[in-house]
Formats: structure tokens, C-alpha cells, sequence
């Protein structure tokens, strides 16, 4: 089938240069426009004017309040005044040093760094309302008011007018719009047109043009060298500064141009009330895009637009009329979408050079980007609806079907030809084997086709090949094929040419179903079974283990795995992408990152000139390595917003939460919210963080989506919170947090005190009571049979009773020392002062207790008490006691400890480490928690069971 380049479609080629080009223009196609408000807490839905600040924060000014918008909570500042019609907020700036300028109707206000409310400036001087602010450097404010422009000298708190026309009351003193340009020039608009002030002299400079405008200009920007004015009549205009020359700009069909906004790479944001917002190339004077009202990514809540911000990473936000304002989501390029593909379920996809081939369920798509050639083939001509496996073999692509058969399609002559002789139809994997051969895996066997003919073929009544469809051919490093089936794994055997089982050790369940192979760079098998875990393993089989268990992607079904060219794995999923460095640092990539669908195919990744392809749902996506470290998360401000007391907000200035991360909280709460924000101004389900407050959590929490944490009933005192990003923990926010007393707690502390001194009084009397039964002990023994049987009943009833909590709980717990009655510690020997134990009696005694622990192994027993090991050598707890201290000169539970320690060894290095974990086999042995065995190993060894394994290759 031959297909004329007259067929490509405008769209596919602007598609295709797009690729090519990176302009903005693909970035202004795929906003994804999110609306606040006042349902979502927006306290006035007419939004004036938008500001984002030096910190990322986005300020609003409505008709009635100030607020502030993180991404996901609104703040609320209210503004000081009686008359409504005068609150409306006309601008906003920050002067870089956090303190915020805001101009309304009433004039001037300014929100310290240090404060939490707005406070007026300079009101005796300036009395009327203020429309635009533009700073010079960081001292001087110009202040555009209806009488003329206004100085404000920041440092010195001095204010001086200046008149565009001596008269105050003249049209061109009603100033709208300022713009400073670098050569300091100021520029403004006013209800007479455009004019130009010079600091050095204080002189202006009008200019009118020839078409005089009813109501003057409302708004100016600067881009290259001109400035666009917009109008409230006659729709927008550019002044060309090199010739001071007014030019009429492109027709809007809205002569209302309420504000303008500078985009990146010379684009122009126009709001027009009645037509929404126009995106111009000032390169070109066009217009490259439009948003209006209606649905889909690019329609916006309404037509009706106040107010527009372009900011930081080219997000756009807009503020209407009556509906709130809208946000577009962010997205950075990090993942990014072949054109054309957007809507595309991507099942397989094959390149060779320049030309790419998508299969996809409703057909194949062919694209050449080096012609610009494009075309789609479809599901008539396949005889089926989806492609699920696509090769470039023996200059050929091969195209496998579900449903219409194996095809070649010869990129030359655009024929599709249908396999000879080949009567499948379901096929689901091609494959090249070392030697050339192609393999095709189809619903009823295995294939192996040689210079076009078929050679082989494998089912499951000529062969050990399990029944049921075959997924997957894989050839490793080795030249072996892994055969993936319905029913389990074979493998085909190179040397004999026939398809074994036998090859699987005991401890491999070839019987699973998997869907996927892989072999990394280190020679490492990667198998992703339909459900569970991905398991990874060396080529011979021998260790086994779990890629995904206990890790963010514990619970998820993989798709794939592959390795890129840093030797970093990539995992797709059916609810995500992920990542996993040479340090094992887990990452996952969700819609912040550019992924616009989390549900990935089995479509096999390729990587291709440094780019990494991957099939999505909606779309071919790609990885350009070449554009180098991928940007994390973190790179932006993780911080806490804001704090919520028992469900009221508590206002804190910039400088408690932001600088110096240090608040005093006026009352204890019973409550306690903190609002956490990372100022990208994503998707919120999309956000995800660590933390962690100091006394109360054990360790890092995730908050996945969620960005409001909680705590209750904190106790007073200091608690220092800690929040990071999960990709990136080595970027922390910290505040602390200073909570104060409240009458309960005076309470509890007289209560306390009062009890520490009861139980000090209380023990003071039972050392006094154990005075006689001290002396006794000490007292020497009488001679006799009745004596010795009394004494010796008395010291096994006092020395059991303290023994008995004697338990080894691996070395955690110690034997406090005995005192006596003056609260002197009772020394080792004045302890065993009675004991007369011959040194003979004591030699068989300790080898007694030698034969218990090495033939018997009694301390594989856990919770093993010192009575018990007294009681299997027929003697008292005390005398074993008396033994370990004075003649074997160590510890109980170190001498125990220490069999133990030389157990694990001895079993580590026998034991198959693919059926038993550390922890497990550590439990055999007698320890009863991991954390023991791992603080009491490190002790007696110096190395960690981990540090140990390695250097003794015991796999872990």
C-alpha cells in the first residue's frame, strides 16, 4: 500500500515540529486547568488582581480581602475600612525582603515579614486609591493613584508626588498601569494614554498617538522592545520604543482587555472580559492559542477575566468576574508525551532510525520524523483491533496481532504483508535470538523463524512446554530462552535446541504466570509475574528475592522492568511509574512530573539514543536523558503553611513559619493541624511527604496525597516537627514548635511531684526492712546440718526472688546492684561473702554448664532465666550467680549472648538465606527480637549481620 506525502494531515506535521522544537506552544496545549472558589474557601469569588511572590506563594486581591494560596489551603487576610467599594484590591507586590504592598481604593497598605495584619501607609500624604506598583531596586515604590504618581522611600518612610499635568484633577494624573523598564524608565498609563517619567529629573514625557482612546490605557507590560497596552474599548496595542510608534495588535473579537501578563520565550497572556485569554507570540504578533469557557484541558470557568499571573515554571493563573480564578496544574517536562499519541492506549512500539511504529489497541501507527511522514493503519486492514508486539528484524518491522495474525510491514514501500504459512492469530511477543533467529510467541506455541522460514515449533504436545498461551520469549546474556506461559515458566536450551524444565531449582516456582523478563547490566533476572511481587535473581537461579516487598511498590502489579543507560531501573505499574537508584532510593513519578495517566501496559520500554520509551494508556511516553538530572520535587519549598488549633487558623508572620521555622503557640491545643505545602501548585493527590515530630513519632510517616497532619493532646514544652520530600531526603524543613502550660498541666505536675516524693518515701522504708534480712546474709554460717539447711533455705528464698526477673532478654536488661540499708552499693564480694565453694566443686560446675550450652544448646531456648539453666545443673540460682562472677568473670547474659552469636554464624553459613531472613534465623538461635540481634552482634563482632554476611558471602 502506497500512501502519497500529499496524505499528511497539517496537524500531524505541527505535531511532529513540536516534537522537534519544544516551544511553548505544546506546554500552552496541555494545561490542565484547576478552579478555586468560594466554595473551596476563596472568601470573595471577584478576583482583582493575582502576585506570586519571592517564595512561590500566590497573593489574591478580591473586591473585600487579601489571601494567599499555597496549592492546596487559602489563608485569609482582612482588609481594614467601612466602605466596601473602596476594599477592592487593585495590586499587589513584595519588595524582596517578604514585606507585601497592597494598593485599593482606601490606598496604600503594607504586610510586614514580622506582622499578621495589614497596616496603612502613609495616609496623611496618600488619601486616595492606588491602581499599579512597580519597585525600584529595593528602596524606592512607585505608586500609581488617581492623583498622579506617588515615591515611597522604604528605608526612610518618606513619601513625595509627582504630576503628569499640573492640574491633579487632569485625566493623564488618573494613573492605571506602571512598568519599569532596566534602563529605569518609567512607564505608565493613565485615562489619557501612555507616559514616561525620569528619575534623574522627575520630568514626564506623554505620548498620545493619533488615535485618542475614550477611556485611555488600562495595563502595560514589557516584552523585547515594545510595550502592550491593553484598553477597555479598543482592544490591545503595542508602543515600539525604538520609534515611539503605537501599532494596533491582533483582533481579540473583545475590545475589553482587562489585564496583561509576559509569558516565557516572548509569549503575551491577554484576559479579555467576554472572550477569555489569548496567548501571543510577540515574535510574530499571532495568536498561538486561546483559552475559553468549556470543557477539556484547555477550557476555563469563564470567559470573564479580571486578572492574569504568569508564573513560575510557566504555570498561568486567572482570575474572573464572578467564578474564583483557575490554575493551571503543574507539569514539568521530566515525562513527556510522543504527539499524536495523547489518546493512545500504547500496547508495543518498535524504531529504527528516524522511524518510529505504534501499535496500539485501534491500530498502527507509523511516523517518520525525519520526513515529517505520517500514517495510520487500520483495524480493517490488521483484521483486528489491537497490535501487542512490534520488531524491526532483517530490515522489516514485524507487526504481531491479537487476533489478525503476524504481518511485515516494509517501511520502503509502506506494504503490509501477511506471514505466509502462519496460521496463528493471537500473537503476544517477537523476539531476536544472538543468532539472528526471530521467535514469535502466539496463543497456541512458540515459533523460531530463520531468513523468513519457520524451523520451529514448540507447543505443549510435542514438547514440555506448560498448555495455554505463550507471553513472553526472552533471551538472557547466556543465550538461554525464558518462555513465559499461562501456566509457568520453560526455558529454551541453546545446546540441545529443545525446551526444558528441569533447569528450575526447588526453592523457584516456575508454575507462576509471568508476563515479563529482564536481565540488567549486572546480569541480574528480573521476573514480573501477572500479580505479586517482582522477584530478582542472578542467571543460575540460586538467590531469589522480593525487587518490590516492604517498598513504596509493595501491594502494585508491575508491567515491566528496564535499565537505562546510568544503570538505573524503571518500573511501570498499573497505578504508577517508579525508579530505583544503584543506593536502592525508591522514587515514584506521578502527574506533577508530567505522567498525565498512572496506568502503564505491558508495551516492552526501549531505549534509543538516550531517550527512554514507555507505553502508557494516554500515550507513548519518553525520558530524555540527555537534558541531565532530573528535576526532583524538592527542589521547590517543602514547609508548613499553616497551623489550625482546634479548628481555628492561628495567624503567624513570614518570619515564624518561613525564616526562622520558630512559633510560640498561644494556648495548648487539644488538636493540633499542621497544613504542609511544597509550592508547586500540582495536582494535591499528587504531593506526597515525610515527617516526623521529635518525642512523638518513632519514625518518618508518609503523607501520600494528604497535606494536613494532625496531632493530639501534644504535651507542653518544645516539639520540633520535620517534613521532607519522600524522593529526596536530604532536603528538610523544620519548625519548632513551643506549646505552653495550661491549669491542668499545673495540676499534673503538683500530682507528679507529689508522687515521686511518696515513692521516695516509700522506698526509703523498705530499704529499712530489708536491713535484718541483709544481715542475715552476711552474717556467718553456723555449723550443722540444721543450720546449714535454714541458712541455706533463707539464702535460695532471698536470692531466687531477685534472680527470678532475671530474665536474658538479649542483653537489654541488667541486674541492678543491691544496696544496703545506708543506701551503700552492696559490693560483688561482700555479696558472696558466705558462699564456700571449693575450686574443684567450681571447675565441674563450669564445665557442667559448658556441657549445657554446647551439647544440649540450651541457650537456643528464648527468655532462657538464669534459675532455669540452675535448675538443669542441679544447683541454686545463687551459687550460679556467685560462679559467673567470681570465676568464669563475665556476664550471664553475655556468656549466653555469646553461644548464640557463634550459633548464627555456624547456621548462616549452612542455612539456604532464599528461605530464611535474618531475623528468622537470629529467632532459632535464641534471640528474641531483631533489634537485640543486631546491637548484641555488632558488640561481640564489631560488624553489623549485614557487614558480616557479605564478607563471609552469606547472602542476606
Amino acid at each position: 500500500m502506497s500512501v502519497s506525502f500529499m496524505e499528511l494531515s497539517h496537524r500531524s506535521l505541527a505535531a511532529f515540529l513540536c516534537l522537534l522544537s519544544g516551544t511553548l506552544m505544546v506546554c500552552a496545549n496541555s494545561l490542565v486547568f484547576s478552579n478555586i472558589s468560594d466554595g473551596q474557601g476563596l472568601g470573595d469569588p471577584l478576583v482583582q488582581t493575582i502576585y506570586q511572590d519571592e517564595l512561590g506563594m500566590i497573593w489574591l486581591g478580591t473586591a473585600s480581602t487579601l489571601e494567599c494560596f499555597d496549592g492546596v489551603h487559602i489563608r485569609q487576610l482582612q482588609i481594614p475600612g467601612e466602605q466596601a467599594s473602596r476594599k477592592r484590591v487593585q495590586c499587589i507586590l513584595s519588595d524582596g525582603k517578604s514585606n507585601l504592598w497592597v494598593g485599593n481604593g482606601d490606598g496604600l497598605w503594607c504586610l510586614p515579614h514580622d506582622g499578621v495584619s495589614l497596616q496603612p501607609v502613609q495616609r496623611e500624604v496618600l488619601h486616595t486609591g492606588v491602581n499599579a506598583l512597580a519597585l525600584n531596586g529595593s528602596d524606592e515604590l512607585y505608586i500609581a493613584s488617581n492623583k498622579g504618581l506617588f515615591i515611597y522611600d522604604i528605608a526612610k518612610e518618606t513619601m513625595r508626588q509627582s504630576l503628569v499635568h499640573a492640574n491633579e484633577l487632569a485625566p493623564c494624573n488618573m494613573l492605571t498601569g506602571l512598568c519599569l523598564l532596566p534602563t529605569d524608565e518609567l512607564w505608565a498609563t493613565s485615562n489619557d494614554g501612555l507616559c514616561c517619567y525620569a528619575p534623574d529629573n522627575g520630568q514626564w514625557q506623554a505620548y498620545n498617538g493619533t488615535e485618542r482612546l475614550p477611556q485611555g490605557f488600562r495595563h502595560v507590560v514589557h516584552i523585547g522592545d515594545r510595550l502592550y497596552l491593553g484598553s477597555l474599548d479598543n482592544g490591545l496595542f503595542s508602543f515600539d520604543l525604538q520609534t515611539n510608534t503605537f501599532s494596533k495588535g491582533p483582533e481579540l473579537n473583545c475590545q475589553v482587555v482587562y489585564d496583561l501578563a509576559a509569558g516565557q520565550d516572548g509569549l503575551l497572556y491577554v484576559g479579555t472580559d467576554g472572550n477569555g485569554v489569548f496567548v501571543i507570540d510577540t515574535e510574530s504578533n499571532s495568536i498561538v492559542n486561546h483559552f475559553c469557557k468549556g470543557e477539556g484541558n484547555g477550557g476555563i470557568s469563564s470567559n470573564s477575566v479580571y486578572s492574569l499571573c504568569s508564573g513560575k515554571n510557566g504555570q498561568l493563573w486567572i482570575g474572573f468576574y464572578q467564578h474564583g480564578f483557575d490554575y493551571s496544574l503543574y507539569q514539568s517536562n521530566q515525562i513527556n508525551t510522543f504527539p499524536g499519541t495523547e489518546e493512545m492506549a500504547v500496547r508495543s512500539f518498535a524504531k529504527h532510525g528516524g522511524q518510529y511504529l505504534i501499535g496500539y489497541r485501534g491500530g498502527l501507527l507509523y511516523q517518520n520524523i525525519t520526513s515529517g511522514y505520517r500514517h495510520v493503519f487500520t483495524p480493517a486492514e490488521l483484521n483486528c483491533q489491537m497490535v501487542f508486539s512490534l520488531l524491526w528484524h532483517d530490515g522489516l518491522f514485524y507487526v504481531g496481532t491479537y487476533g489478525g495474525g503476524l504481518y511485515t510491514l516494509d517501511a520502503a514501500t509502506f506494504k503490509l504483508k501477511k506471514v505466509p504459512d502462519f496460521s496463528e492469530r493471537e500473537i503476544f511477543c517477537l523476539s531476536a535470538d544472538a543468532s539472528g533467529n526471530l521467535w514469535v510467541a502466539a496463543g497456541g506455541g512458540l515459533y523460531c523463524f530463520s531468513d523468513g522460514v519457520q524451523t520451529k515449533a514448540f507447543s505443549h504436545t510435542n514438547s514440555v512446554l506448560p498448555r495455554g498461551n505463550v507471553y513472553e520469549v526472552f533471551f538472557d546474556s547466556t543465550g538461554r530462552g525464558w518462555v513465559c506461559t499461562d501456566n509457568g515458566l520453560c526455558v529454551f536450551d541453546v545446546f540441545s535446541q529443545s525446551l526444558r524444565t528441569d533447569v528450575f531449582p526447588s526453592t523457584f516456582n516456575r508454575q507462576e504466570k509471568i508476563r515479563n523478563v529482564y536481565e540488567d547490566a549486572a546480569h541480574q533476572l528480573y521476573f514480573v509475574p501477572d500479580k505479586g511481587d517482582i522477584l530478582v535473581t542472578d542467571l543460575q537461579l540460586n538467590k531469589v528475592s522480593s525487587l518490590t516487598e516492604s517498598t513504596p511498590m509493595d501491594g502494585l502489579d508491575g508491567r515491566f522492568v528496564t535499565e537505562d543507560s546510568d544503570g538505573k531501573l524503571w518500573i511501570g505499574t498499573q497505578r504508577g511509574l517508579f525508579s530505583i537508584d544503584k543506593e536502592r532510593n525508591f522514587r515514584q513519578f506521578n502527574f506533577s512530573n508530567g505522567l498525565t495517566n498512572p496506568s502503564f501496559t505491558l508495551c516492552k520500554p526501549v531505549l534509543d539514543d538516550g531517550r527512554l520509551w514507555m507505553g502508557n494508556e494516554s500515550g507513548l511516553l519518553y525520558i530524555d536523558q540527555h537534558t541531565g538530572v532530573l528535576r526532583l520535587a524538592s527542589d521547590s519549598a517543602h514547609c508548613v503553611f499553616g497551623l489550625v488549633a482546634d479548628g481555628e487558623p492561628l495567624p503567624f508572620s513570614y518570619d515564624e513559619l518561613f525564616l526562622h521555622g520558630n512559633v510560640e503557640l498561644p494556648l495548648q491545643p487539644v488538636n493540633l493541624t499542621l497544613q504542609l505545602t511544597e509550592f508547586t501548585f500540582t495536582n494535591p493527590s499528587c504531593m506526597n511527604y515525610e515527617y516526623r515530630m521529635d518525642g512523638v513519632d518513632d519514625e518518618w510517616l508518609l503523607a501520600d496525597g494528604i497535606s494536613d497532619v494532625t496531632y493530639h493532646d501534644l504535651k507542653w514544652g518544645h516539639h520540633t516537627f520535620y517534613v521532607r520530600n519522600c524522593s529526596d531526603p536530604r532536603v528538610e524543613h523544620t519548625l519548632t514548635l513551643h506549646i505552653p502550660m495550661n491549669a491542668g498541666n499545673w495540676v499534673h505536675l503538683f500530682l507528679y511531684a507529689a508522687l515521686t516524693v511518696l515513692c521516695a518515701l516509700l522506698a526509703f522504708w523498705m530499704y529499712r526492712k530489708r536491713k535484718t534480712l541483709l544481715l542475715l546474709l552476711a552474717r556467718p554460717q553456723k555449723e550443722g546440718p540444721v543450720e546449714n539447711d535454714v541458712a541455706d533455705s533463707v539464702t535460695d528464698s532471698v536470692t531466687d526472688s531477685v534472680t527470678k526477673s532475671e530474665v536474658v532478654n538479649d542483653g537489654e536488661n541488667e541486674v541492678e546492684s543491691d544496696t544496703g540499708e545506708d543506701g551503700e552499693a552492696v559490693t560483688e564480694s561482700d555479696k558472696y561473702r558466705n558462699v564456700n565453694l571449693p575450686e574443684d566443686e567450681c571447675r565441674n560446675l563450669i564445665s557442667a554448664l559448658a556441657r549445657c550450652m554446647e551439647v544440649d544448646k540450651l541457650y537456643t531456648r528464648q527468655n532462657l532465666k538464669l534459675s532455669d539453666v540452675a535448675e538443669q545443673l542441679g544447683t541454686t540460682a545463687y551459687l550460679l550467680s556467685y560462679l559467673f562472677s567470681q570465676h568464669i568473670c563475665i556476664s550471664y547474659y553475655d556468656y549466653v549472648n555469646g553461644y548464640r552469636v557463634e550459633e548464627f554464624k555456624r547456621r548462616a553459613k549452612t542455612a539456604d538465606m532464599n528461605i530464611y531472613t535474618l531475623s528468622a534465623l537470629a529467632e532459632q538461635c535464641g534471640f528474641n527480637s531483631r533489634a537485640s540481634f543486631f546491637r548484641y552482634f555488632k558488640k561481640v563482632t564489631g560488624q553489623t549481620p549485614s557487614e558480616w554476611c557479605r564478607e563471609n558471602g552469606v547472602a542476606e
